[in-house]
C-alpha cells in the first residue's frame, strides 16, 4: 500500500521550507504533526530523508531524489485543482442570439444587485447541448413552453404590435422568421383577426434577426410584430410602445432547456433571480 497523500504533501513543504517549523504554519498544524508525518514517509521508504540538526533540517540523498520527483507533480496537481475551480465558477449559458439580447441587460442588472458573474456567453441558433449538461452549464432557449415543466420556464410571451412614440409609417410591419428550427411562426393572422384588422392594410417585411427588426421600429418606419420579451426592453426605455392594438397570447416564451439539476450554487442563484424576474 503507497503512503498517505497527506505524508507526501506534508514531505514536499517541508522539503521546500528547509523547516518542520515554517511547514506546521504553511498547513496549519503542528510542527509534531509535520515530524509525525515525515516519520510515517520515512519508516515506509526505509530510508531518512531529511538530516535533522539542532537549527534546521536539510534533505538526505534520499530526500533529494524524492523531491525531484514529486514537487513537480504537486505543483501540477494544485495548478489543476485551482484550474478547475475557477471553470466551475465560471457560468456558461449557451443560447440563441435572440435571447443572448434579451439576456445581457439582466446579467448586468444581477451583477448590480447580486455582485461579480463570472459567465461565458455562447450562442448558436439551433440547440448545441446534447447529453448531460456541466454543472456550471446553462442552457436557454425560446420556443414552446407547453410541455415544459414550470421548474423550467423563465417567462410566458404574447405578440403584440410595437411602434416608436413619435408618428410611425402605420402601413409598414416587420415580422421575424425564426432561425431555431422548430419554432411556431408569429400568429400574425391570429392577431389580425382577433383585432378585427384587414390585413390587406399591412406590407409585411420579414427579417430572421429580432434586433433589426426593434432598430426599424425604433426609427419610425413602421411597427414590429414581436413577443412581448422581446420588445419589453426598448418599451421601457421609452424607446417604443405598444399599439392600440390587443396582443394575441401563445405558449411560447423563455425556459432552460435541460432543467436545472445537480448545478453548481453560482448557476442555481443565477437560475432562480432569473425565473423570479421572467
Amino acid at each position: 500500500m503507497l503512503p498517505s497523500l497527506n505524508a507526501v504533501k506534508t514531505f514536499a513543504v517541508a522539503a521546500r521550507k528547509k523547516s518542520f517549523k515554517l511547514a506546521a504554519a504553511e498547513l496549519n498544524v503542528s510542527a509534531t504533526a509535520v515530524s509525525h508525518q515525515v516519520r510515517n514517509l520515512e519508516q515506509w521508504l526505509g530510508s531518512k530523508l531529511f538530516i535533522r540538526t539542532a537549527q534546521q533540517v536539510q534533505l538526505s540523498a534520499a530526500g533529494e531524489q524524492l523531491y525531484s520527483h514529486i514537487h513537480g507533480a504537486m505543483d501540477d496537481i494544485e495548478q489543476g485543482l485551482m484550474q478547475l475551480k475557477r471553470q466551475q465558477s465560471r457560468l456558461l449559458i449557451h443560447t440563441t442570439s435572440a435571447i443572448a439580447t434579451w439576456l445581457m441587460p439582466r446579467i448586468e442588472h444581477y451583477r448590480a444587485q447580486q455582485g461579480e458573474l463570472a459567465y461565458q456567453l455562447i450562442t448558436s441558433e439551433q440547440i448545441a447541448v446534447t447529453g448531460q449538461e456541466l454543472s456550471n452549464e446553462i442552457s436557454l432557449r425560446f420556443g414552446d413552453t407547453s410541455t415544459v415543466p414550470a421548474s423550467q420556464r423563465v417567462s410566458q410571451a404574447s405578440y403584440g404590435l410595437y411602434q416608436a412614440p413619435h408618428k410611425a409609417d402605420e402601413s409598414q410591419v416587420f415580422i421575424p422568421t425564426w432561425k431555431q428550427k422548430g419554432l411556431t411562426e408569429p400568429p400574425w393572422q391570429q392577431f389580425i383577426a382577433n383585432n378585427n384588422l384587414n390585413e390587406q392594410d399591412f406590407d409585411r417585411q420579414y427579417y430572421d434577426l429580432e434586433f433589426l427588426i426593434l432598430q426599424q421600429a425604433i426609427a419610425g418606419r413602421g411597427y414590429a410584430f414581436l413577443p412581448q420579451t422581446f420588445a419589453q426592453d426598448a418599451v421601457q426605455q421609452g424607446l417604443l410602445v405598444q399599439s392600440r392594438w390587443q396582443p394575441v397570447p401563445s405558449e411560447q416564451g423563455v425556459y432552460f432547456y435541460q432543467g436545472s439539476t445537480d448545478k453548481t450554487a453560482a448557476a442555481q442563484h443565477f437560475m432562480q433571480w432569473l425565473q423570479e424576474r421572467g
